[in-house]
């Protein structure tokens, strides 16, 4: 369960290794069996169940050189948890999230991230991990159950090398190759076109996305003062039809964001005035609108300090 074998270079029938031909074998060690193979620009990833090694051809007597370059946790959950693009190989290890790009390193950034998805996946689920490339955004998707079957993904980009989080029920998926989108598989038997359009259509219904996004809650001072916000000027690029803006804010690190208000935002929304005060405080944007379009640009907040907390 851990030979890796090659075939003769002339003839692909050919798996027995003599001198007459360039077929052979080796036996790689760290853990009990393969679980992938990955190919990048100038060699071939092996994961095994307890290590990862590089397979690079060289030629001459020897054809493959084989190297160790990870063991212990840097390996693969599951079968189906790497992928490549850009001839880098990224991969969803036991408890981190890793790549390949001359020499194995995390991820960037995945402290933000990794505890939110190795908190609350299903151990007992771990094989039905799977990693896809959506090459038309620059980004890598993971795939992962907290019940029984798929439920969430974590995805990286990585050309602005940001990670964003979100629940979608997939049990595959393939990049745009020989069709212009990416094709998914859902857990309710549906083969699914992602990013075609601004709806969620299935069949004959057609349904809005829901779609939002929650920033991060911010603070000054480094918390030690209140802050108080008296007002917004949206930046949104090509919207269409219209999104709900809401401003949530809270006075200790661990309380509850809450909702202070809410203001619906269209193509001609300059200003919104308001009032809203805490030690720290995050802003949603949600669209409810079938066919609804936007990207967000630079949010200018008018905030002052606020008394000591």
């Amino acid at each position: 369960k851990l030979v890796v074998q090659w075939c003769d270079r002339d003839d692909n029938t050919a798996w027995t290794a003599s001198d007459q031909v360039t077929a052979g074998s080796r036996k790689l060690t760290g853990g009990s069996t393969i679980l992938a193979g990955v190919k990048t620009r100038e060699t071939n990833i092996i994961f095994t169940d307890g290590a990862v090694w590089t397979m690079t051809h060289v030629g001459g007597d020897d054809i493959f050189a084989f190297n160790q370059i990870a063991v212990g946790a840097v390996g693969l959950i599951g079968p189906m948890a790497a992928g490549e693009a850009g001839g880098i190989a990224y991969w969803m290890g036991k408890n981190d999230f890793w790549m390949y790009d001359g020499v194995v390193r995390q991820i960037p950034y995945t402290n933000e991230i990794k505890a939110f998805v190795f908190d609350a996946l299903a151990a007992d689920q771990r094989a039905k991990v799977f990693c896809s490339v959506n090459s038309l955004f620059n980004e890598i998707w993971f795939f992962y159950a907290t019940v029984t079957e798929i439920n969430r993904y974590v995805m990286y980009n990585w050309v602005d090398r940001s990670w964003h989080i979100g629940t979608l029920a997939r049990t595959s998926m393939i990049d745009r190759i020989e069709f212009d989108n990416p094709l998914a598989a859902g857990t309710d038997s549906i083969m699914y076109k992602h990013e075609s359009g601004d709806s969620d259509v299935q069949t004959s219904t057609t349904v809005s996305m829901s779609e939002f996004i929650v920033s991060a809650p911010f603070e000054i001072a480094q918390g030690d003062r209140n802050m108080d916000i008296f007002g917004c000027q949206p930046d949104f690029k090509g919207l269409t039809g219209s999104v709900n803006m809401a401003f949530l804010t809270r006075n200790e690190p661990q309380g509850a964001l809450t909702t202070e208000t809410t203001f619906p935002i269209g193509t001609g929304t300059k200003q919104i005035d308001f009032r809203a005060s805490g030690q720290q405080a995050a802003v949603r944007i949600a669209g409810t609108e079938t066919g609804n379009k936007w990207r967000l640009g630079v949010l200018k907040l008018d905030v002052q300090p606020g008394g000591e907390r």
